[in-house]
């Protein structure tokens, strides 16, 4: 019996699926579970370590090297092509962006310390949490989540 206790968390939007993202055509837009690989066309970054591109989600090289030094389960790490948006470049001239890769979910929410609900929300477990506030969290939404959250729809 699992007594974790786990939240929906929703990172700030940092950008939108480019059109070097290859996908099985399937879903329009692309989803996670039919995308091959991912293009991140960053619109702004505000700094935080987790961010999402439509429902994709997207981390930096810092955060995926403390996510690779603790065992948590339901995800993996992927590369993905990032470029700048126009407006970026108008908006955020002088930022360098960190290195960002794609994390993809791959585990069951409320069992998994990562999962995607089908709507789709991302739930992680309270180590995931612990782990993801390791580097900066400060515009994301978290919520407590429980598995009945699923039946509400």
């Amino acid at each position: 019996m699992n007594n974790s206790k786990y939240y929906r968390l929703i990172p700030a939007v940092s950008g939108d699926i480019g059109e070097k993202t290859q996908h099985d055509g399937t879903e329009i837009p692309p989803v996670p579970s039919t995308t091959h690989r991912l293009h991140h066309r960053v619109r702004v970054w505000i700094g935080d370590d987790i961010t999402r591109c439509e429902w994709f989600l997207v981390v930096t090289d810092k955060l995926r090297d403390i996510l690779q030094t603790r065992d948590l389960s339901g995800y993996e790490i992927e590369e993905l092509i990032v470029t700048r948006s126009r407006k970026s470049e108008e908006i955020q001239p002088d930022i360098e962006l960190p290195e960002f890769h794609w994390l993809r979910v791959t585990g069951d929410p409320g069992v998994d310390d990562f999962g995607m609900t089908e709507e789709p929300w991302l739930v992680v477990s309270e180590d995931a949490l612990d782990t993801l506030r390791e580097g900066t969290l400060e515009h994301a939404e978290i919520e407590p989540y429980s598995p009945s959250d699923n039946e509400r729809g």
